[in-house]
């Protein structure tokens, strides 16, 4: 892990999905946490959320992980991820509330470009 930040991250990214893909959520989290905070981005978050908390019912860590992005800007696929660990929670309140901030007023973020994705993650 120590030549991890030799590799771009979309190759760290594709580390963090095949060890969540073996519920080896130990080194996904190693992985994660050995990277160098410039290149931490987005879309690394949403592929801990995604493949690591979310599929294997790490609900809490989904939550606090997406709460520690906010420095980072969260995109389209962090909210649809945010709805999902809300739906599979059983966090009616929490996804009300992230609608009600994110999505009630027209100058925040919108997701008319992709409605298929945010049907399917619902």
């Amino acid at each position: 892990q120590q030549h991890l930040n030799e590799h771009s991250i979309e190759c760290i990214t594709a580390v963090i999905d095949f060890h969540g893909a073996f519920g080896r959520l130990d080194e996904a989290w190693s992985v994660f946490h050995a990277i160098a905070a410039h290149k931490t981005d987005i879309v690394v978050v949403n592929a801990m959320m995604c493949n690591v908390c979310i599929a294997h019912e790490q609900y809490a860590d989904a939550f606090r992980l997406f709460e520690q992005a906010t420095r980072l800007g969260h995109n389209s696929v962090s909210y649809i991820l945010f709805l999902k660990t809300c739906v599979a929670s059983h966090e009616l309140e929490k996804g009300v509330q992230l609608i009600k901030d994110r999505f009630s007023s027209t100058d925040s973020l919108q997701l008319q470009h992709e409605p298929v994705a945010l049907i399917n993650a619902i």
